[in-house]
């Protein structure tokens, strides 16, 4: 059997990787390759660009959709600064990278999972300094919200003892919330911080599928969007609007319970534009994809809890 041939690519001075011809077909098709990109195969003497490949001609000589005027320049970034040397410099500069240039830096990058998992952990773990800074400052404060909580939730329960007795265990807990200990603050901040971004990762398979199923019912787009860079660049911004939230820990749980909506908001735009930028994709359209998934598997499930209790109810 014939071995598939690969060709390395690179962008000026970048790697961008090794790929099969398919990959490269459909690189250049949406986008993620451009014709001036170098490419070199085994038995060739030297690179030479895509455009001049006769096998990727017609695909190179298609119609492309203009790129958004913040990924114009693209062809001129680096990838992230992490991609070319790991350390918690490089980390901190990926993450400025990700929130002030994520068009042209993301569009560059290779988004390999193997070494994006490990910069959300850092990322993380930054974030999680503040947690523990901010518990310690307002250790009384929070646990007193949290006892507030509790006292609220009971009252609730006891207005409507039938419908709402289930939260009854909640609401014990939360009363009986203590002052939280350093030792107990560096537990949760290092579970944040290793947990996290798995939990990302599952969130950036969901918005995949979100975009395979548009891409699926007629929207051209989204019929071959690289699941390794959608969930990459979906953990990346993730972790990104985290690291930008994290000082919010530094005040009482009561000022940040105000800010849930708000917070839940930013994280879906950051992450869409990370994806976008990363596929060259509109990030209002990544955005829609994602809504309209959450909302059609939402009304599914009401739709089957109904048909259940229609069938118990005979």
């Amino acid at each position: 059997m014939e071995e598939t041939r690969q060709i390395h690519l690179a962008r000026k001075t970048v790697q961008l990787g090794v790929f099969d011809p398919e990959a490269v077909t459909v690189g250049l098709a949406n986008g993620r390759f451009q014709t001036t990109d170098l490419a070199w195969t085994n038995g060739m003497a030297a690179w030479k660009p895509l455009g001049e490949w006769p096998e990727f001609a017609a695909v190179a000589s298609a119609a492309v959709p203009p790129l958004p005027a913040d990924v114009a320049d693209a062809a001129d970034a680096a990838p992230l600064a992490w991609e070319q040397a790991k350390g918690v410099s490089s980390a901190w500069v990926s993450f400025k990278e990700i929130v002030l240039r994520p068009s042209p830096t993301l569009a560059a990058s290779r988004l390999q999972l193997g070494s994006v998992v490990p910069l959300a952990w850092v990322l993380a773990a930054i974030s999680g300094i503040f947690l523990i800074v901010g518990g310690s400052l307002h250790a009384d404060a929070n646990a007193a919200f949290s006892h507030q909580q509790g006292l609220q939730i009971m009252e609730a329960i006891n207005r409507s003892p039938g419908e709402m007795k289930w939260l009854a265990p909640l609401a014990d807990s939360l009363q009986q919330t203590s002052p939280a200990t350093f030792t107990e603050l560096l537990l949760k901040a290092s579970a944040f911080a290793l947990l996290v971004p798995l939990l990302n990762l599952l969130l950036g398979c969901w918005v995949w599928v979100g975009l395979r199923l548009l891409g699926t019912f007629g929207v051209a787009d989204f019929r071959q969007v690289d699941f390794e860079r959608t969930v990459a660049a979906s953990v990346l911004g993730l972790a990104a609007i985290g690291l930008l939230c994290a000082p919010l820990n530094l005040f009482p749980s009561s000022v940040n319970a105000l800010l849930g909506l708000p917070i839940s908001i930013a994280m879906a735009v950051v992450v869409s534009r990370s994806i976008g930028a990363a596929l060259r994709l509109n990030p209002w359209a990544v955005l829609a994809s994602s809504l309209l998934l959450n909302v059609t598997v939402c009304c599914l499930g009401c739709f089957c809890v109904f048909g259940v209790f229609a069938l118990i109810l005979g």
